[in-house]
């Protein structure tokens, strides 16, 4: 197979005019889409496909089965959406191997995949885009027909490379100087990404060098006048107030100039839907160390002490929890050391080009589709773990009739004290091991 047609069946809130879908998940599609175009054919789900009537979306689907030697899919608004693609699989009788993109759903109780089991096969597989991903999956699930892999996704590093050749010229045009250290936070500006812990950081920075400024660079939660703007300013212990700039929501195109124009890349999330995490990808991509928690994806890509500083994480009965003194302290070395912010720069640019390029990611894929073409081995079943049966046992609604099953159900967001101990349990693998 020379140049394989593939299809794509995008997240529904990625396509143009729809809502739902995270920045991330933006990226994600318009990237995957973009770096597979130059490796094989595309067939995309057509979007009105979300929302028709079952004629319709019937029709779609054997359209788009019938021309395409594999499909990737991710979580849509709600997996029946997809079920004609999978019901037309069963009847067409031709092999269509399917690459299913976990996009955070496992650390949610894997719901997407407590609909999706019953369909995967001997040919399909589930592409986690971290060793998170895949440790919360093997705390829930025993074994699978399915092949599983890591596979994780990727930025086109060259608008970075762009960006780091006119970082001088760029820090003129925006007023900052050669003294200045310029700590950034970039993406959605929210409580469960923890950027109130990161102006907590700069104001501990501030405290110890004063020539330093806090740039926060996306969607504040909220809005410009909202609580949680109050709740990042009181962060600041009384410190630094007029050195943060509000960026705001700003095209995807400027991020490169901005981030490489900065000197240190904070992120302490405590996203439970962390799978990866692409602004830390971006910081390094732009030349800069990276303070991030050791959670979720953000546990495979920065490398600690190479291209920035891990802070330590944990799971409670009282949620998520990130070493922030740890944090701090890495901040102010940094901020006191060029020649370390330049030295884990420079390796962060190389760990970028050496794993997490889009270009990689879609080779990656496309050896994985061809390996699912070959005849396939012996089946396994599926089963679940003792914390896996617990969860469908606990989330899901039993079906009548002779043939008895069930329809799963979502974890509530904010769990019961009596499921705390699930919602820890399959949330502990993002944290930090505790035999560190």
């Amino acid at each position: 197979m020379t140049r394989p047609v593939i299809g794509l069946a995008r997240h529904r809130g990625t396509e143009a005019a729809l809502p739902g879908a995270s920045l991330g998940t933006h990226l994600l599609f318009s990237t995957l889409e973009w770096s597979l175009r130059d490796k094989c054919s595309l067939r995309l789900l057509p979007a009105r496909y979300y929302g028709s009537g079952a004629r319709d979306a019937v029709a779609m689907a054997e359209d788009l089965l019938s021309e395409v030697d594999a499909l990737v899919i991710s979580l849509p608004p709600h997996p029946v959406d997809l079920e004609a693609l999978f019901l037309v699989r069963e009847t067409l009788g031709r092999r269509v191997p399917v690459v299913y993109l976990p996009l955070g759903e496992f650390p949610r109780g894997a719901w997407f995949y407590r609909h999706l089991y019953r369909h995967l096969g001997q040919t399909d597989l589930m592409a986690f885009s971290s060793s998170a991903d895949l440790a919360v999956y093997d705390a829930l699930v025993r074994s699978s027909p399915a092949r599983v892999r890591v596979v994780p996704f990727g930025v086109d590093p060259r608008p970075y490379g762009r960006a780091i050749a006119a970082r001088d010229a760029t820090r003129r045009r925006l007023g900052v100087d050669d003294d200045t250290v310029v700590l950034v936070v970039h993406g959605r500006l929210e409580p469960q990404k923890n950027v109130h812990a990161a102006t907590a950081v700069f104001g501990q920075v501030v405290r110890s060098l004063h020539t330093c400024v806090l740039w926060l660079v996306g969607p504040l939660q909220g809005g410009p006048a909202g609580p949680y703007r109050d709740a990042l300013l009181d962060a600041l212990g009384g410190h630094g107030s007029d050195r943060v700039r509000w960026w705001g929501a700003v095209p995807h195109e400027r991020i490169p100039a901005i981030l490489a124009a900065a000197d240190i890349s904070l992120n302490l999330t405590l996203n439970p839907d962390e799978n990866f995490g692409f602004s830390t990808v971006e910081a390094m991509a732009a030349g800069l160390p990276v303070i991030a928690t050791d959670w979720g994806g953000l546990r495979d890509t920065v490398a600690d002490g190479v291209t920035g500083h891990h802070v330590p994480t944990v799971v409670t009965g009282a949620g998520a929890m990130a070493d922030h003194a740890v944090a701090a302290r890495r901040a102010v070395e940094l901020a006191h050391d060029a020649a370390g912010r330049r030295r884990m720069g420079a390796a962060g640019i190389a760990r970028v080009d050496t794993m997490y390029t889009a270009e990689r990611w879609a080779n990656r894929l496309l050896a994985e589709i061809r390996t699912l073409l070959r005849p396939p081995g012996p089946a396994r079943p599926h089963r679940w773990t003792p914390l896996g049966r617990t969860l469908v046992e606990r989330y899901s609604a039993a079906l009548p009739g002779p043939r008895g099953g069930s329809f799963p159900i979502s974890l509530p967001p904010r769990p019961r004290r009596v499921d705390e101990d699930m919602s820890m349990a399959i949330l502990t693998p993002y944290a930090t091991p505790g035999d560190r």
